[in-house]
């Protein structure tokens, strides 16, 4: 990992209830996909994410708008390979 100081002035937009999404994954192959809203903080759909993984691998990650599109950050997880 490497850490900048960054100045915030940079930020054109900010998103106070982004839509993030959730893969709960089977195996390799194989995964149960979600999209949460209305949420009010990551810490939220974390928890969310713990009382239903049942010994699933999970992936989290972030809705942001990418030009014309939705892109998906990834915040925690990864796919299996």
């Amino acid at each position: 990992m490497r850490a900048t100081v960054h100045d915030p002035r940079d930020v054109t937009d900010e998103d106070d209830h982004p839509a993030y999404r959730v893969e709960f994954w089977i195996g390799s192959t194989q995964a149960e996909e979600w999209r949460l809203v209305d949420v009010d903080s990551v810490e939220e759909v974390l928890a969310w994410v713990r009382t239903r993984a049942d010994g699933r691998s999970a992936v989290v990650g972030v809705e942001h708008r990418c030009g014309e599109g939705i892109a998906v950050a990834r915040l925690l997880g990864r796919a299996p390979a």
